[in-house]
């Protein structure tokens, strides 16, 4: 039995690209005024743009796996597209690479970035809980089972 067992595939992440066909490299620390402020490691990126079409509207626990093997394990507590979407990892705001960023949404999408620039396939699994401790219990054993390279312990 594996531990994507009960977790099913949302979809693959798909940076937004460029007319050439390459995928758009955006430097949003470029564009604050937050420079008193130190960055964050992964804060000067760089970082790619990308959303959900389908998106599970509950909370719950998601797996990003890079070419089929599980690199991060999170949990949300809205949706899933609130956390992966334009609003979340999907889209790092400038202020979000700085001191007092979240730190989590910088470090993954900097390793989503290079895992799709050097051509890997990134695809999204999901499992609804509702319950926050549960869907807590259930991340920290997924992580101390599998050790994701991007989850940081």
């Amino acid at each position: 039995m594996s531990l994507l067992d009960g977790f099913d595939l949302v979809e693959e992440i798909t940076p937004e690209r460029g007319p050439d066909g390459d995928i758009v490299l955006y430097h949003p620390h470029l564009e604050a005024k937050l420079q008193d402020r130190p960055l964050l490691p992964y804060g000067d990126g760089p970082f790619c743009r990308f959303g959900l079409i389908s998106s599970k509207e509950r909370a719950g626990i998601y797996i990003i796996a890079e070419d089929n093997v599980p690199v991060f394990v999170g949990r949300t507590k809205r949706t899933l597209r609130a956390i992966l979407g334009n609003g979340g990892i999907g889209n790092i705001s400038p202020a979000s690479c700085y001191k007092g960023g979240n730190q989590t949404y910088v470090r993954v999408n900097a390793m989503i970035t290079k895992a799709v620039q050097e051509r890997a396939k990134i695809e999204v699994y999901f499992k609804a809980e509702a319950l926050p401790d549960r869907a807590y219990d259930i991340r920290q054993r997924i992580i101390s089972v599998m050790s994701p390279k991007w989850n940081i312990q």
